[in-house]
């Protein structure tokens, strides 16, 4: 039975869970697929903790490299049974690397098929003590702003859009730099409630303006900007917009928390502004020890996110 819990930043997808077996040798097959580069069809949520697996799709959906390149290893991927993987730690943002093995990863560590790079990105952090698990084999409790700083060792911003053309503004640059789309936790229609999404394309033809979203079960969905606006709480990036991609310039629309205006409030590392169009940026700078590991993150700064 699946429960969906919407809590301040926290966005968490709650499933009955019990302990879970190691993969046997028999069941664990290469570290990536078949082109050799890591796959958002290699991911799957399994525990509660969708923002998580949401942050890696957009990550890995956006620079398949980027995510390969925290991941070292001797030897050939489909026969490897340790590597090293690099997250960043959430408080300092200073990377950790850590050693994981195959014999490490567990059934539900969120690996969709025997290919097991994604269950490595998820022990590690927890082999550095640096993100709680569940039985062993979860990361349940982390908001969509820890996911990217442990994946990425980058800031992150939450944007609350004021108006349709805010949100189109923000989303669209989805095509060049990871973006997660956070829904409300009552009264979603299109999207599930309280859930966070990779936002994995954007169009706009004659008009019209498409957004792609791509659920942690790994559905992918093809809306109108209006049901993904309609449904939306606050989206999340990066702060600078990288596009993660090596040689590639950020794209210019998406604006940088120092371009904003109004500041508001600055309390635990998150600083509110709001600019001149009425968007509200909330930029998340490191979360404070006082949280301890991501069992009770910081609350959201007091916003209204857009007018009815």
């Amino acid at each position: 039975m699946l429960y969906l819990v919407h809590a301040l930043l926290v966005i968490s997808f709650w499933t009955s869970t019990r302990a879970a077996p190691h993969i046997s040798r028999r069941d664990v097959g290469p570290l990536y697929g078949p082109s050799g580069e890591p796959s958002i069809q290699d991911v799957e949520q399994h525990h509660d903790d969708c923002a998580f697996v949401a942050t890696v799709m957009s990550i890995t959906k956006r620079s398949p490299s980027f995510i390969k390149s925290l991941i070292t290893f001797q030897g050939d991927f489909n026969a490897v049974e340790q590597v090293t993987v690099r997250t960043f730690n959430p408080d300092s943002l200073a990377p950790m690397d850590q050693v994981v093995t195959r014999d490490d990863i567990y059934l539900g560590n969120d690996t969709r098929t025997e290919i097991w790079w994604p269950g490595a990105i998820y022990r590690a952090p927890q082999n550095a003590h640096t993100a709680n698990s569940f039985d062993n084999v979860g990361v349940p409790v982390m908001g969509v702003n820890e996911a990217f700083h442990l994946i990425t060792g980058l800031i992150s911003n939450a944007y609350y859009p004021h108006n349709q053309n805010d949100f189109w503004n923000i989303i669209a640059n989805a095509a060049k730099t990871p973006i997660v789309l956070q829904t409300v936790g009552d009264g979603a229609v299109t999207l599930w409630g309280g859930h966070a999404y990779a936002v994995s394309y954007v169009s706009e033809e004659n008009g019209v303006k498409m957004v792609g979203v791509i659920n942690t079960n790994g559905e992918e969905s093809l809306i109108t900007h209006e049901q993904a606006y309609n449904d939306c709480y606050c989206l999340w990036g990066l702060d600078g917009n990288p596009t993660l991609v090596e040689g590639e310039a950020p794209p210019a629309s998406l604006p940088r928390v120092e371009e904003e205006t109004d500041v508001q409030n600055v309390e635990d590392g998150r600083t509110t502004s709001t600019r001149g169009d009425g968007v509200i940026v909330v930029q998340v700078g490191f979360p404070t020890p006082s949280h301890g590991k991501y069992t009770t993150p910081g609350a959201t700064p007091a916003v209204t996110p857009r007018a009815v």
